[in-house]
């Protein structure tokens, strides 16, 4: 799984839950695996109504969660920003920031986003957590709709399945065994979850949700050298059937794991 998009539904779940049930506001910073890598997080919040000052910048998410609350905002959910890429996104995400996901935040009278920026720290860095990560606030006209999808794990299913047979077709093992073990992540019950196995709170999570997460998560083959978006065969028709079969599998994976993340903002 992509370490951008897991902290970006651990924000989304993790702070759904807080708004939902209140309690104390979570820190997520130095303390989910999908903050690991980062030494500095800043969260910029809206510009004060009317007042000339600097917007607030968070850097820590029990204050930003906090700051949701006292301004009413009732639901948060994972978005995709429409258009604007050169690169087909299964392509694209595979370079920092080419993701086109970002934070809804919803309130009775307002809604807005935040879009993420992840950068290396220059200069002398801890090799274990080189990345400073930005969500800047983004202003939006109304929400945004969700994805839904009853289907969604035979979507899944299909799209993960197709590969497979592509890597067997293609003598790729190693391939075809990662999807192989995807597929079962479907049928085999609750499961932990591959990478990031707190990416959203044990309550956030129906025991099919888990599957679902889970088995998106194994499914994730969408890096640079050496991955699956590495590959070419010379069969053209082959070629041409991995570069459709590999769109849709990153289609299917997103909208699994955005359904799942926004479960809570129903």
């Amino acid at each position: 799984m992509n370490g951008e998009l897991a902290q970006l539904v651990a924000l989304v779940t993790y702070g759904q839950a807080f708004l939902s049930s209140g309690g104390d506001a979570p820190e997520l910073f130095g303390n989910h695996s999908a903050f690991k890598s980062v030494r500095r997080l800043s969260i910029h919040g809206p510009p004060p109504p009317d007042v000339p000052k600097t917007p607030p910048i968070y850097g820590r998410t029990a204050p930003w969660f906090q700051s949701l609350t006292d301004r009413a905002v009732v639901s948060l959910s994972a978005i995709i920003f429409r258009g604007g890429q050169p690169l087909p996104d299964h392509i694209s995400v595979a370079f920092v920031g080419g993701g086109r996901w970002g934070i809804q935040a919803i309130a009775p009278t307002f809604a807005e986003a935040y879009a993420p920026h992840w950068s290396v720290i220059p200069g002398d860095r801890d090799p274990e957590a080189p990345w400073a990560v930005v969500y800047s606030y983004v202003p939006l006209e109304g929400p945004l709709q969700l994805i839904s999808e009853p289907q969604i794990t035979i979507r899944l299913a299909r799209a993960i399945e197709e590969c497979r047979q592509i890597a067997a077709v293609g003598d790729l093992p190693s391939w075809q065994g990662l999807f192989t073990k995807a597929l079962a992540l479907l049928e085999a019950g609750p499961s932990t979850i591959p990478h990031f196995p707190d990416m959203v709170p044990a309550e956030h999570l129906a025991s099919e949700d888990r599957q679902l997460l889970a088995a998106a998560s194994a499914a994730w083959v969408f890096g640079g050298m050496g991955s699956w978006n590495d590959l070419g065969f010379p069969d053209p028709a082959l070629n041409e059937r991995y570069e459709s079969a590999s769109a849709a599998l990153y289609d299917a994976v997103i909208d699994a794991v955005f359904i799942v993340a926004n479960r809570g903002a129903d």
